[in-house]
C-alpha cells in the first residue's frame, strides 16, 4: 500500500466520522432530546456537544492534512474542466462547512451555555432563539456535506 492510498483512506475515514456524526445528531440525537425533560436534555446536549466537537475537529484536521497531500493545485479554479470546477466547488463548500462549525463551536454553543436557565427558571427569548438556530446550522452542514460527497463522486 502506497502513501497516497493511506492518505486517501484516512481522508475517507475522517470524512465519514464528521459527516456521519452530523447525520447521527440530526436523525437520532436531536429527536431523542425532545423526549427528555429540559434540564436533562440540556445536560446531555452539553456533554455530547463537547465529545462530538473533539471528534469533529480532529476529523477536520485529518481532512485538511490528507486533503493537501492529495491536492492537485493546478486544477484549482480551473473552470475549463469538470475536474477543476467540481474540485473548486468541493473546497469552497468544505470551507463554508468549517466556518459554520467554528461559529457553532466557539460562538453559538458558548452563548447557549451562558444563557441556559437554571433548573426551574424559564428560558429567556434570546436563549430560545439561539437554541433554534443550532439545529438549522447543523442541518445546513449536513446538506453541504452531502453536496461535497456529490462533488467527489463527480470528480472520481
Amino acid at each position: 500500500m502506497d502513501f497516497i492510498s493511506i492518505a486517501t483512506f484516512v481522508h475517507l475515514l475522517a470524512a465519514s466520522a464528521w459527516l456521519g456524526g452530523i447525520i447521527y445528531v440530526i436523525f437520532v440525537f436531536l429527536p431523542v432530546l425532545k423526549t427528555l425533560e429540559p434540564s436533562a436534555a440540556g445536560k446531555l446536549m452539553g456533554l455530547t456537544a463537547k465529545r462530538f466537537s473533539i471528534l469533529a475537529w480532529v476529523s477536520v484536521g485529518f481532512l485538511i492534512v490528507t486533503g493537501l497531500m492529495q491536492l492537485n493545485s493546478d486544477a484549482l479554479f480551473d473552470f475549463s474542466t469538470d475536474y477543476g470546477t467540481f474540485l473548486t466547488l468541493k473546497l469552497i463548500t468544505v470551507v463554508i462547512m468549517i466556518t459554520i462549525g467554528l461559529y457553532v463551536t466557539y460562538i453559538l454553543a458558548p452563548k447557549i451555555r451562558k444563557l441556559a436557565p437554571a433548573e426551574g427558571d424559564a428560558p429567556t427569548p434570546e436563549f430560545l432563539n439561539l437554541q433554534k438556530r443550532l439545529p438549522l446550522l447543523i442541518k445546513t452542514n449536513m446538506i453541504l456535506g452531502i453536496l461535497v460527497l456529490l462533488f467527489v463522486s463527480i470528480i472520481s
